[in-house]
């Protein structure tokens, strides 16, 4: 199904207030990554934009426009040489991702320049661009002839990223590309900008979705699981954390001060068992829980399950792996790989990487990393 924008707003080079404060008159700072550029001024105001030539005599320029205060979205900007007058569109297309973007030319554009507001980092037009490696820029007259132009997307995470640390929004809902809290060990990320120069720096900032674990703690019994949690796992598979703690243990993975996940036994069989992941976050004096549910590689079984088994979790790394024995002399089975991500928000997940499967019961002990791909993410 196709992914499409309902049409735009159209808004031009007059736009009262936002427009007018966009365009950049001292850039304080410059960044280029792959095909993209970053510039921003001394009040963090910022544009993102890309420059494709088109033959000898023309060009497009795409730019996403974002002032610094916490509550603006972005404008978008197509300028090119090509812009057609009314009656004309714009498209803005993602094979990969099955989005396309239309815009109705309803007022004369100014100069080549076609503006379109209200863009959220998480709607689907930018969710689109995040997640793809080239898009098509469509130019189509009044009278349906259109003109194609490839746009490269090589250094727009690192831009995008930039951009959210240079305006103090990362860890925020709002935030283009890390919406996460950031690796603690990356230390405190700042733009330095001095004023009536101009700044190249290199991109140090990724779209970094990994949770990074800060502290490992063994859990012995119930008695070192806080109620909440053991609330949660009661309302999903009710494990009997009572047997399974006393016999073989659990362990608490601390994220920050406030928050991390609990790996408990859930049921154990006579070579394999079975374990579940609670994640707490004490918001406002008030543990929250939740359990976490693994989403399975999409190969057409049951996607979404809170418990997985026989996992063995890296702290270190965030990966997660699972081998499920299809009999006790582990010679063949299936294996799984996750990592722990951030989601919106304040929440956490699994997000599948990888899925191996060995049939064919052999007698012969391969290691499961080895056993035929089945599935792997992209990216």
């Amino acid at each position: 199904m196709t992914r499409s924008q309902p049409f735009r707003t159209l808004l031009l080079a007059g736009l009262a207030g936002l427009a007018a404060s966009l365009p950049l008159q001292a850039t304080e700072l410059v960044l280029q990554d792959g095909d993209w550029t970053l510039s921003c001024d001394t009040d963090n105001a910022c544009i993102a934009d890309t420059f494709i030539a088109i033959g000898a005599d023309d060009f497009l320029r795409l730019a996403l426009e974002r002032p610094a205060d916490p509550s603006s979205d972005m404008v978008l900007e197509f300028h090119s040489s090509l812009t057609p007058p009314v009656g004309g569109k714009l498209r803005l297309w993602v094979p990969s991702e099955d989005y396309r973007m239309v815009g109705d030319i309803t007022k004369e554009p100014s100069d080549g320049k076609v503006r379109f507001g209200g863009i959220t980092p998480n709607e689907p037009m930018m969710m689109a661009l995040k997640a793809a490696a080239t898009a098509t820029a469509v130019v189509e007259m009044p009278d349906g002839k259109q003109t194609e132009i490839a746009v490269s997307l090589d250094g727009f995470t690192p831009v995008f990223a930039l951009m959210d640390d240079a305006q103090g929004r990362i860890g925020r809902t709002d935030a283009v590309m890390i919406q996460g809290p950031r690796d603690p060990a990356a230390g405190v990320h700042r733009l330095t900008l001095r004023p009536g120069e101009t700044q190249t720096v290199q991109s140090t900032v990724t779209d970094d979705r990994l949770v990074r674990i800060t502290e490992t703690r063994t859990l012995d019994s119930l008695a070192d699981v806080p109620d909440r949690v053991v609330e949660s796992v009661a309302a999903g598979p009710a494990c009997p954390l009572a047997e399974t703690l006393e016999s073989i243990g659990g362990r608490f993975y601390g994220i920050d001060e406030r928050s991390g996940i609990w790996e408990l036994p859930c049921f154990l069989g006579a070579y394999q068992g079975s374990f579940v992941y609670a994640y707490s976050i004490l918001l406002d004096g008030d543990l929250n829980t939740a359990l976490l549910h693994f989403q399975r590689p999409p190969t057409g079984e049951p996607a979404d399950d809170p418990e997985i088994i026989s996992p063995v979790f890296d702290p270190a790394t965030s990966r997660l792996t699972s081998f499920t024995r299809s009999r006790g002399i582990g010679d063949c089975g299936r294996f799984e790989t996750y990592e722990l991500v951030f989601l919106e928000g304040e929440s956490i997940g699994w997000d599948a990487v990888e899925l191996r499967e060995k049939t064919d019961c052999n007698g012969v002990d391969d290691a499961p990393e080895s056993y035929p791909l089945i599935w792997k993410r992209e990216g």
